[in-house]
């Protein structure tokens, strides 16, 4: 990993270089150091277009009128996802969410200029995972863990169900394949173990889950039907004590009618 910033002032406009690769060829490094002329030889671009981010596999170029030098940027952003889709990605993505996590916190912990970390997870029965998590070493603790994290949040939309892919940010980026794509030598090479899937609910308890389910049922239904029954007699009986009153009423009017007859 190589880390450099470059600054003009004799320009007519005063701008900002800054780039970074990670561990690479010394050919590919010449072609990054290259990249001052690219700058100089797209003047009339940079005319149109004041900000620019470029990137490529292993080497980053930012430049721009205005400081960014410690500054956490996260657009613009580019997604290069693979070309293979899984055969089984349900199992894979939260090994893949938890082998990025692990590696960010690691890599936004590092003291040293070279902000990155490596690292593998197996799926269980499955693929190997390798990944590789960095930030542009001019950035803090807090906005590289920032900036991975929030990236690693739009895996869906960049690399859901591939067997790898990239999110390239300004102020950093990772990557994920199923092939080791980098030197292990350049860091020790971390195997993360597979998140432990959450044990299964044991038999007895699922065994008294369903009896208390069917107990709540038994005197749910009991209430109702002494409920209803309550309410049928209580029914009846105001019915039958209605029809009382009306034969005592009858009976009285026939006496009455009796008596004036005499």
């Amino acid at each position: 990993m190589d880390f450099t910033i470059h600054q003009w002032e004799n320009t007519p406009t005063k701008s900002m270089q800054l780039h970074y690769a990670e561990e690479t060829s010394h050919r590919t490094f010449v072609r990054l150091v290259s990249t001052r002329l690219l700058i100089r030889s797209c003047k009339l671009i940079v005319q149109l277009r004041r900000k620019q981010s470029f990137g490529q596999s292993v080497v980053l170029v930012r430049y721009s009128y205005n400081l960014i030098y410690g500054i956490e940027k996260q657009y613009p952003v580019k997604y290069v996802p693979g070309a293979e889709f899984l055969n089984n990605p349900q199992p894979f993505q939260p090994v893949l969410d938890y082998l990025l996590h692990n590696l960010s916190d690691r890599a936004a912990s590092v003291n040293s200029p070279q902000k990155f970390a490596a690292g593998r997870a197996t799926v269980p029965g499955a693929e190997t995972i390798y990944a590789l998590v960095q930030c542009t070493p001019d950035i803090d603790k807090q906005n590289c863990s920032n900036c991975l994290k929030d990236s690693i949040l739009e895996i869906e939309g960049c690399c859901g169900g591939k067997k790898g892919g990239r999110v390239l940010k300004p102020s950093c980026s990772f990557r994920y394949e199923i092939n080791l794509f980098f030197r292990s030598t350049a860091n020790s090479l971390i195997d993360i173990p597979a998140p432990v899937p959450a044990a299964p609910a044991p038999k007895e308890e699922k065994k008294k889950s369903n009896i208390k389910q069917i107990v709540i049922t038994i005197v749910v239904v009991l209430v109702a039907f002494v409920t209803i029954l309550s309410s049928i007699c209580i029914f009846l009986r105001l019915t039958k004590r209605r029809v009382k009153l009306d034969e005592d009423e009858n009976s009285e009017e026939i006496n009455l009618g009796g008596i004036i007859a005499i």
